[in-house]
């Protein structure tokens, strides 16, 4: 059984947007499994708009990683977090090809 973690590995802050400060702009996260011999990970990043951080705002100071992914869950929506994390499970698996043109 594959063991699925998700991180958040970067951030890009905007001083000021409207009346937050130091606002969580764009967040770029990766969904890693592992089955104890083998890691395969999925990267992206997801931007956020005011209205997706939720309320009360929390400063950028006062984040947590845990809090951060779950608004990267949440933008993604539960169908695109679960097929992402079948897909990084499924690249456990997965085998490397020649390709298909010879090189």
């Amino acid at each position: 059984m594959a063991t699925i973690t998700w991180s958040i590995n970067s951030m890009v802050i905007i001083p000021q947007v409207d009346q937050y400060s130091d606002y969580a702009w764009q967040v770029g996260w990766k969904c890693s499994a592992t089955d104890g011999n083998n890691t395969q990970a999925i990267s992206s990043s997801v931007t956020f708009f005011p209205s997706q951080q939720g309320q009360p705002y929390t400063p950028y100071d006062q984040l947590t990683e845990a809090q951060v992914i779950e608004w990267v869950q949440a933008a993604l929506g539960p169908d695109k977090t679960a097929k992402t994390e079948s897909v990084v499970t499924s690249l456990l698996t997965a085998m490397p090809a020649p390709l298909p043109w010879g090189n």
